[in-house]
């Protein structure tokens, strides 16, 4: 009787609440393969996470591998959240804290590259290392070392045009193009497209812009973790010496900087030379974790 009027009239102690931390929602896809030390693999363009399985494979066996599907990418659903690279940069690094993830390497191609370049001039501190086949911080500098964020600006609702707008059957066509000037054997190119599936449209486009007018070079002196730059040479040869030149020129300021040209190797130089892209990366790799453990 004393108890229930004590309750009725609100005297009595309320058990106390228990609070959660409330689970953060990532926009990206992440499977995860093996044990070890960290790696997050994040694929390019309009592509899934499925590109890295045959590099996956090797490595799974001394490595904790996240692999990365972006949103509107590999049959994950696109997001509204602009601008969009920036989003997701932000949410790589807030999920490797919230994983408490200890200084994972970053391995990016192409978009992925140019995610790992501003993921580490942001945050290098919690990093072990970031790997960028074939990506650099500023896209349209390659062929012209001088370019500017400012002098694309005037292109900058063209270059978002020329992807959003042409209809499904002539983007998907467009995209199937581009993959067999990017790879040099057929197969390859199938494994992509089925690992990949079509794109959504809005997503490439938004994305494509948004790394047209974002330049990361005048940041890159920030990176205080080791990198990995991997050039694709086979589209230059006769002219590798200037593509070297300008490739190495917009990573001038990193202070531990690995650089390779795959000469024989078009875009996906994972596919291209597997097994001397796989030779360069573990080596690299075991370096970062005999230099992290000298410390």
């Amino acid at each position: 009787m004393v108890i229930n009027l004590l309750v009725l009239f609100g005297l009595a102690s309320a058990p106390p609440q228990v609070s959660h931390p409330k689970v953060p929602q990532f926009d990206f896809s992440v499977k995860e393969y093996g044990a070890g030390p960290p790696l997050i693999f994040i694929p390019g363009l309009a592509c899934g996470g499925g590109v890295w399985d045959p590099t996956v494979e090797a490595l799974k066996g001394r490595y904790h591998c996240y692999v990365l599907t972006l949103p509107g990418f590999g049959g994950v659903k696109p997001i509204d959240n602009r601008p969009l690279l920036r989003s997701l940069r932000n949410e790589v690094i807030s999920y490797i804290e919230f994983h408490h993830l200890e200084k994972p390497i970053i391995i990016g191609h192409s978009l992925g590259g140019f995610l790992a370049w501003w993921i580490a001039e942001k945050d290098s501190k919690n990093l072990g290392g970031i790997v960028a086949v074939d990506g650099v911080p500023y896209l349209p500098a390659i062929s012209l070392p001088t370019m500017t964020v400012k002098m694309m600006m005037p292109y900058k609702q063209q270059i978002y045009n020329s992807l959003a707008k042409p209809n499904n059957q002539k983007f998907v066509s467009s995209e199937e193009e581009s993959l067999g000037a990017m790879i040099t054997h057929k197969r390859d190119i199938s494994f992509v497209e089925a690992c990949s599936g079509p794109p959504d449209q809005t997503t490439t486009a938004e994305c494509m812009t948004e790394m047209m007018m974002t330049d990361l070079r005048p940041r890159v002196s920030r990176i205080q973790c080791p990198a990995f730059l991997m050039m694709s040479g086979k589209e230059y040869k006769g002219n590798s010496s200037a593509m070297e030149a300008s490739y190495l020129e917009q990573v001038k300021g990193v202070k531990k900087l690995t650089f390779k040209d795959f000469q024989d190797s078009l875009h996906f130089i994972m596919l291209d030379q597997p097994k001397e892209f796989m030779a360069a990366l573990t080596g690299f790799l075991s370096n970062v974790e005999v230099s992290s453990k000298g410390k």
